[in-house]
C-alpha cells in the first residue's frame, strides 16, 4: 500500500479498476450529454425536448453520487487507508465535474446568432450551467471533507528490544503486528532494515520519528541496556539523551517480558511505570491497556471539573450541600457496590460514556431482586444460567436478553449490554428487604465491564 500511494495509479494496480469505477461515477458528461434535435436542428440537453424546463436540482444529484461512491467504499471494505488514497485520486475529477458540459454550453450560448430569438433555450443552457456549479460545490465540499476525515495520524511507535532468542523475537513480531493492525504506526528492524543498511543510522532515525518508544524489557534487554553493548545499548545512549532535555516525558514505556530478575528495567528507565505481560492469562487485559494509551484512549477518562456547589450562595449561613446522583454512581470498569434500592427510584449507575450502564432493581424477597431492561442505556438483561463467577462467562451473547424482567437470586450472574454494544456482568452477593427483617432495602453486588467490546469474560 505504501509504495502505491507515492505514485500515481497505473493499470497494473490493483485499484485501477476501483479508481475506474468510482471516476465514472463522477463523469458527468454521460449525465448530461447534448443531444441533436432534428425537429429543431439543435442540439440541447435531454430536460430541452418537448418544452420541458430544467429541473436538475444540484442537492439530489450530488447527494445520489455520494451515497454512490460511499455504498462501493463500505461494499468493498476499504479501510480508511484506502479511501484516502482513492479519493486523493478522484478529488480531481469530483473539483471539475461538469466541467465539459459547462465550456460546451457556455460555447453555443456565445454562438447563438440571435440572442432574442434563442433566450428560452439560452436560458435553460444558463440555468443548466448554474446547477452543474452548485452539484460541483457540492461535491467538492463533502468529499474534500471525507478526505481529511480519513486522514489520520497514527501515532508512530518504535519498539526497542533485544534479540534474545527466535522465540522472543517472533512474539515481538506478533504484538507489533497486531499493534499496527490497531492503528499504530510501529516501527520495526525486521520490516523496516533492510540488507547493508547502517544499523545506527536506523535506531537514530527510527527513534528520532516516533511520538513513543516500547523497550521490551527482557532480562537480556536489561543487561546490554546497563552495559552499554548492541543495540540496546546504544538505543539506551539516545534516550538517555532525550531524558536530560526532558524529565517528565513519558516517551518510552518500559514493557516487560521474559524477565524473571527482581530488577524488570534498566537503570535509565528507574522509577517509570511499566507494563508486565509476563503472565499469558492476562494478555489480552495488558495488550487493551497498552493500546489504549498509545491511541490516547483511556478506560477511565479524567471527567469534567463540576461547579462549586457553595460558589453561588451569598450568606455563610445560608450554605448548604445537597447530593446530586454522584452518589448513585460507580464509574471505575468493576468493583463491588452496596445500595439501597427504594431510593433513586431502583436505579445505579456502572461505568461512564460509551461503557455506561444503569441497572434498575424493584423489590422481590431476601432470596432474589428483579432486574429490569427499562433504563434507555440497556440493550438486553438476562441471566447466565449455571455460571457462579463472572470469569466463567466465555460468550455473552448465548444468554437469552429477550424479557424485561429477569430475577437473579443471591449468587448469581446477570449480563447487560448497553445500546453502544458493550458488555457487563453482575454478580449478587447479598439481599436485603426491609419487610422481611431487613434493616433496608439493600442489595450488594460485584461487577466487572468488559471494556474491549468483546463479550468473553474469561480473557
Amino acid at each position: 500500500m505504501k509504495n502505491i500511494i507515492k505514485g500515481k495509479i497505473g493499470f497494473s494496480s490493483r485499484y485501477y479498476q476501483p479508481f475506474m469505477l468510482l471516476k465514472s461515477k463522477v463523469t458527468s458528461q454521460n449525465i448530461f450529454k447534448l443531444i441533436y434535435n432534428s425537429d429543431k436542428d439543435t442540439y440541447s440537453l435531454p430536460y430541452l425536448y418537448a418544452g420541458y424546463r430544467n429541473e436538475i436540482e444540484s442537492i439530489p444529484v450530488s447527494n445520489k453520487i455520494i451515497q454512490s461512491i460511499q455504498q462501493y467504499f463500505e461494499d468493498n471494505l476499504f479501510s480508511a487507508e484506502e479511501k484516502k488514497f482513492l479519493l486523493s485520486e478522484l478529488m480531481p475529477y469530483i473539483e471539475n465535474f461538469g466541467a465539459e458540459t459547462i465550456e460546451s454550453l457556455a460555447n453555443r450560448i456565445v454562438l447563438a446568432g440571435n440572442q432574442k430569438e434563442h433566450a428560452e433555450i439560452i436560458s435553460e443552457y444558463e440555468k443548466t450551467i448554474t446547477s452543474l456549479n452548485q452539484i460541483q460545490e457540492l461535491l467538492s465540499k463533502h468529499f474534500n471533507g471525507e478526505y481529511l476525515m480519513t486522514t489520520t495520524i497514527e501515532p508512530a511507535v518504535f519498539i526497542s528490544y533485544s534479540h534474545d532468542s527466535e522465540e522472543h523475537k517472533n512474539w515481538v513480531l506478533q504484538l507489533a503486528t497486531r499493534l499496527r493492525s490497531n492503528g499504530v504506526n510501529v516501527i520495526l528492524d525486521r520490516w523496516n532494515l533492510k540488507l547493508g543498511s547502517d544499523l545506527a543510522s536506523f535506531m537514530e532515525r527510527g527513534l528520532s520519528k516516533s511520538q513513543r518508544i516500547i523497550s521490551v524489557c527482557s532480562d537480556v534487554y536489561v543487561k546490554k541496556a546497563n552495559d552499554g553493548k548492541g543495540g540496546a545499548g546504544y538505543e539506551k545512549q539516545i534516550m538517555t539523551a532525550e531524558f536530560i532535555n526532558d524529565q517528565n516525558t513519558n516517551w518510552v514505556i518500559p514493557l516487560i517480558k521474559s524477565n524473571p530478575n527482581p530488577r524488570k528495567t534498566p537503570t535509565f528507565l528507574g522509577g517509570r511505570m511499566y507494563i508486565s505481560f509476563e503472565e499469558a492469562h492476562l494478555y489480552e487485559s495488558k495488550y487493551e491497556e497498552l493500546l489504549r494509551d498509545l491511541l490516547d484512549e483511556p478506560v477511565l477518562p479524567i471527567p469534567p471539573i463540576g461547579k462549586n456547589p457553595f460558589q453561588t450562595i451569598k450568606e455563610f449561613a445560608q450554605q448548604k450541600f445537597i447530593p446530586n446522583s454522584e452518589k448513585y454512581t460507580s464509574p471505575a470498569s468493576s468493583g463491588t457496590v452496596t445500595f439501597d434500592y427504594s431510593n433513586n427510584n431502583g436505579c445505579y449507575f456502572i461505568g461512564q460514556k460509551e461503557l455506561l450502564f444503569e441497572i434498575k432493581f424493584s423489590k422481590s424477597s431476601r432470596i432474589n431482586i428483579h432486574l429490569l431492561n427499562d433504563p434507555s442505556s440497556l440493550k438486553i438483561v438476562a441471566i447466565a444460567k449455571g455460571i457462579k463467577n463472572i470469569n466463567e462467562i466465555r460468550d455473552a451473547r448465548i444468554y437469552d436478553g429477550s424479557s424485561r424482567i429477569r430475577i437473579p437470586s443471591i449468587n448469581e450472574v446477570a449480563i447487560l449490554q448497553n445500546t453502544t454494544g458493550f458488555y457487563s456482568a453482575i454478580k449478587i452477593i447479598d439481599i436485603k428487604d426491609d419487610t422481611q427483617n431487613g434493616e433496608n432495602d439493600e442489595i450488594t453486588f460485584e461487577y466487572f465491564i468488559q471494556t474491549n467490546g468483546s463479550p468473553d469474560f474469561s480473557l
